[in-house]
């Protein structure tokens, strides 16, 4: 039995009509609210992570044993990119260059503030590097 059918047993075909116009009315007064920003609320949301990119393990910190972390401090654009990188600590230089370029690939949602995006300055995010095995 079509889904049709099994609606028009349950509601009849008028009432089965009336209900597909009222999700129509629904749909339409919608598309109407999104459509006119002057009349609805502004949009606001945080940044959010799309895209955290591991950097790449340094060959001469693995035939050495190094293992340690690098904290860096940063800013999302509103673009979702990220900019201003500065390194906060790293427990050894050598983490400094891949943490670095893992963090030029991190992609963000950027945050929206009255319907617009805008930077946010002060992100930090800190690499860590083990040796499993």
């Amino acid at each position: 039995m079509t889904e049709q059918k099994k609606f028009s047993g349950i509601l009849g075909r008028k009432g089965l009509v009336l209900v597909v116009a009222g999700i129509a009315v629904v749909a339409l007064f919608w598309v109407m609210q999104s459509d006119n920003p002057k009349d609805s609320e502004p949009i606001e949301g945080d940044y959010l992570p799309i895209v955290k990119v591991a950097p790449v393990y340094p060959e001469e910190a693995v035939v050495q044993g190094l293992t340690g972390h690098c904290d860096l401090e940063f800013t999302v654009t509103p673009q979702g990119t990220t900019t201003d990188i500065s390194v906060i600590e790293c427990t050894d230089s050598i983490f400094e260059p891949p943490s670095v370029q893992a963090l030029l690939k991190f992609k963000y949602k950027p945050r929206v503030a009255n319907g617009a995006p805008v930077a946010v300055s002060g992100v930090r995010n800190r690499f860590t590097y083990t040796i499993s095995g």
